[in-house]
């Protein structure tokens, strides 16, 4: 079981390294996309007229994708005023509990977004704006970035309970969660 885990926990950190990487490539993107939008519209240059619909797509599906990166840099925001007053134990307790919290929330959010964007689907729901894109597609790569968070989350979170060492760790080095 303890090599089933360390080989999932190994795909999770490949697949959410990409998902991170696309991510950032996402914003960037998006930074120089609504640059061009203001200049072309200070200076008369040609521009699209629906970056605010573009922006709305990228932002949610670039946010969700980057959730699995961030929680495989142990990015998620924490705030340890009070536990680091406690005892080493009882923080561990917590950051694994914080840990499958976080972890069924993404599931909650994934399941949701799914079933949003399947009923974007069968109603044929597009954008408002002249783009008419069909909202189907960003509500899917935003829950598919939901589901890897997600999973990635259990996945980490099994590896703590059973004392799976994580790729990249050593045994001897601090737990990180």
């Amino acid at each position: 079981m303890g090599k089933v885990l360390q080989h999932l926990a190994a795909a999770m950190n490949r697949v959410s390294s990409m998902m991170g990487y696309l991510s950032g490539g996402g914003f960037l993107f998006l930074s120089c996309y609504i640059g061009w939008e203001a200049i072309g519209r200070k200076y008369g240059l040609p521009y699209t007229g629906f970056s605010d619909e573009i922006s709305s797509y990228v932002l949610a599906v670039a946010g969700c994708w980057g959730m699995g990166y961030a929680l495989k840099e142990s990015c998620h925001v924490r705030i340890e005023v009070i536990t680091s007053l406690m005892p080493r134990r009882l923080q561990e307790y917590l950051s694994l509990f914080a840990l499958f919290t976080l972890s069924a929330f993404g599931a909650f959010l994934a399941y949701y977004m799914a079933g949003l964007a399947l009923e974007s689907y069968e109603i044929g729901a597009s954008g408002l704006s002249s783009l008419r894109a069909p909202l189907a597609i960003p509500q899917s790569l935003a829950a598919f970035g939901l589901v890897i968070f997600s999973l990635h989350g259990f996945i980490l979170f099994f590896c703590h309970v059973l004392g799976v060492d994580l790729p990249g760790k050593t045994a001897s080095s601090e737990s990180e969660i």
